[in-house]
């Protein structure tokens, strides 16, 4: 049962002063580089909103040019008809568009009045006749007149039912001179909504990204004005146009944040792996200066009692021949442990460095275990243990390094009797088992010794690991045992496990799987 009680102090000041900066350091490089996606992502976000407004500004263009085209030529014929003395009915006949509601002429006095006709009475035509007076013409020859077009505003109140519907009115005139040199004013009544269905909706026939909205009734990110004849409405950016740059946007900063967070995570991934190496490195640093001192102690002392009562020999002064026999005994005892010793510090060293192989034969397993418990009655019996063997009939015979098992057993009995106080019981039972679906022979070492703790246990089998419990402090070891057993277990492709309960005594199995359940070949190298 090895054991050993890593010092975590150093380990701390590693993670302390190496790891907490580094990871303080990942979460400021992703939070800098997540704000600086973010702004990027609405900055984006806003030049793609304003995209729409080159079009919106080219329509707006657009529609001006058509309105004043269509205004002109209809406003050149009639001031052009009635200069040559013709009817204003042969040009509203076929010429005038529809969202011209009304033309008028006036050259002092109202010669002619299109459609309709009722406008004599409204309040309509009181406005065109005092606009028409408005301000006086200078001369006939003023030739800046004649190709003037002005635009004139103003709210008709019109009484449908009990409600008062202000309606806004466009007035278009040009200026302009008869036959015999009289100024004339030449005014169209244009209908808003008729003027933005036949100039403005057309343009915007298909489109998804623009809309025509009240002009009291804006609330996109951004509108553009239109021309004085279509002053009532504004273009903005469709709420379905924005929503899916929203949505575009939103997908950016998700897909930022994802990429941030895998980055980051692979950053603290990074981090822990090389504190991970840091700390390993320590503890190795920290193993290797046990392990010296360990072993320097566990070399030290076989070797001073084999001088020691070898130069007691030596010079004579044993005086009888059951002393002389005494001292024989405790030197191949120090001389075997120290064997031993030597021997699981190059196994382990072998299996370090990946050279370590088992040759495997087909043994009798149950005279292995016989030959190595034998060896070590003597030893059992001078610590005054009561042992037994108990080895069951009909063994199968299993492919092992016979050296190999006995240096397993060996290393478990040698635990099971360092580690057993007051009740000195060992008992090894050799009999056939099946585990995984496979046949094989199981060696159990059962000794009623202090147990090991929970926590010990998940790193039993580890290299140079002592355990914190003072009564195993007190006995002398490397650590390295049961992490060669693991290890010739591994290579004869069986299993090695623990039962174990504190003060109550551990129970170690190793299970060798029978020659028709290994496969032919050589045994696999050591990890």
């Amino acid at each position: 049962m090895s054991d050993r009680s890593p010092k975590r102090r150093s380990l701390g000041v590693t993670w302390r002063t190496a790891g907490l900066p580094m990871v303080i350091l990942a979460f400021a490089l992703s939070g800098v580089g997540l704000s600086t996606a973010f702004r990027f992502a609405d900055a984006q976000f806003a030049q793609m909103i304003v995209q729409p407004k080159g079009e919106a500004r080219q329509i707006a263009n657009t529609s001006a040019k058509a309105f004043d085209d269509q205004t002109q030529a209809v406003l050149r014929a009639a001031a052009d008809a009635v200069a040559a003395g013709v009817s204003l009915s042969s040009i509203t006949k076929t010429s005038v568009p529809d969202w011209i509601d009304g033309l008028y002429v006036w050259d002092g006095i109202l010669l002619d009045v299109t459609r309709p006709a009722r406008d004599h009475r409204s309040k309509i035509f009181k406005l065109v006749r005092a606009r028409m007076g408005v301000r006086p013409l200078t001369s006939p020859s003023d030739r800046r007149l004649r190709y003037r077009i002005e635009l004139l505003y103003d709210n008709v109140s019109t009484i449908e039912g009990n409600r008062t519907i202000k309606t806004d009115v466009v007035l278009a005139y040009r200026l302009a001179t008869s036959t015999e040199g009289k100024p004339v004013r030449v005014i169209a009544r244009i209908r808003p909504d008729l003027l933005r269905a036949a100039v403005l909706d057309p343009r915007l026939a298909g489109s998804d990204k623009l809309e025509v909205i009240a002009e009291n009734r804006a609330t996109g990110p951004w509108s553009q004005r239109l021309p004085e004849a279509l002053r009532f409405w504004v273009l903005q950016p469709t709420s379905a146009f924005v929503i899916r740059q929203q949505s575009s946007v939103i997908t950016q900063k998700l897909t930022y944040t994802g990429l941030n967070m895998l980055t980051l995570g692979t950053l603290l991934a990074a981090i822990a792996f090389v504190i991970r190496a840091i700390r390993r490195e320590v503890e190795l640093s920290e193993l290797k200066n046990n392990f010296v001192a360990d072993v320097s102690h566990e070399l030290k002392t076989p070797l001073a009692l084999i001088r020691m009562f070898g130069e007691t020999l030596q010079q004579g002064r044993v005086a009888t021949a059951e002393k002389r026999q005494e001292y024989y005994t405790i030197i191949a005892r120090e001389s075997t442990r120290l064997t031993n010793l030597i021997n699981n510090i190059l196994d382990f060293a072998r299996i370090d460095s990946g050279r370590k192989q088992y040759t495997l034969q087909t043994i009798d397993l149950a005279a292995v275990v016989r030959d190595t418990y034998e060896s070590y009655r003597f030893q059992l019996e001078h610590q005054g243990f009561e042992h037994r063997l108990t080895v069951s009939d009909s063994l199968p015979a299993v492919s092992a390094d016979p050296e190999a098992v006995a240096q397993a057993l060996v290393n478990l009995m040698s635990n099971a009797a360092k580690y057993s106080e007051d009740d000195r019981f060992l008992e090894v039972e050799v009999s056939p088992d099946t585990r995984r679906g496979k046949n094989g022979v199981v060696i159990a070492v059962h000794d009623r010794g202090i147990g090991i703790s929970p926590e010990d246990r998940e790193h039993l089998f580890e290299g140079f690991y002592r355990a914190s419990d003072a009564r195993v402090r007190r006995q002398r070891g490397v650590g390295l045992g049961l992490a060669l057993v693991k290890h010739i277990m591994d290579g004869h492709n069986g299993w090695l496990d623990v039962e174990s309960r504190l003060v109550k005594g551990s129970t170690f199995r190793m299970f060798f799987p029978a020659v028709d359940a290994v496969s032919d070949g050589p045994a696999p190298d050591a990890p």
